[in-house]
């Protein structure tokens, strides 16, 4: 989706109507299955009154914890429209290529990981610099998160979910602890009970 402000949408080259991916995901839940909302936050040029539309969205489809939500900040990708008119776009790198194209094949996405954690990105964007535009990202998940929205379980941890019968907030929650606290043995009773799931 990655966006369901309008004028956001046609900044990201968007042609999926915010209303018709509304419905959509609306008749996903209806038929159980668990609707895994992308957003860019902040996309270009982010306006408040978008962010408003963005927020107010998840927490209307998501808040039921039937749905959740993964949000990412812009990623700067070679041979893109972004890419090839970043000025335009509000983008300015702050490395060389090669060293930018090094930055991009040892970037490691850990969606379990508060975005300004992340490795930083050597790019500003409308002026912004990483710690500030990964900063509103995570604002933005704070503020779904503490309105009971579901952030940042991708679609693999959904289907794992589903297959071990746990809600979508505990699921991630387990996945938290399991690697922040790199619990070996849970791990692998995770693994286990996991594979026994599947081969049931």
């Amino acid at each position: 989706m990655e966006s369901f402000f309008e004028p956001d949408s046609a900044k990201l080259g968007k042609r999926l109507n915010p209303q018709q991916a509304r419905q959509a995901i609306t008749d996903l839940k209806a038929a159980e299955i668990v609707p895994v909302i992308s957003l860019i936050v902040p996309v270009p040029g982010q306006s408040s009154e978008g962010l408003k539309v963005n927020k107010q969205a998840a927490m209307d489809l998501c808040k039921d914890g039937h749905a959740c939500v993964v949000t990412q900040f812009p990623g700067l990708i070679p041979r893109t429209l972004w890419w090839e008119e970043r000025e335009q776009f509000g983008f300015e790198l702050l490395v060389d290529q090669e060293r930018y194209n090094h930055f991009l094949a040892t970037l490691k996405i850990r969606h379990i990981v508060p975005p300004p954690l992340w490795q930083p990105a050597p790019y500003l964007l409308d002026g912004r610099g990483f710690k500030e535009f990964a900063g509103m990202n995570a604002g933005f998940q704070n503020e779904l998160s503490d309105a009971g929205v579901v952030i940042n379980v991708p679609d693999e941890m959904v289907a794992l979910a589903k297959v071990l019968d746990m809600e979508l907030s505990s699921f991630r929650n387990l996945m938290q602890r399991l690697f922040f606290v790199m619990d070996a043995g849970e791990l692998e009773k995770f693994v286990e009970k996991t594979n026994k799931r599947l081969t049931q």
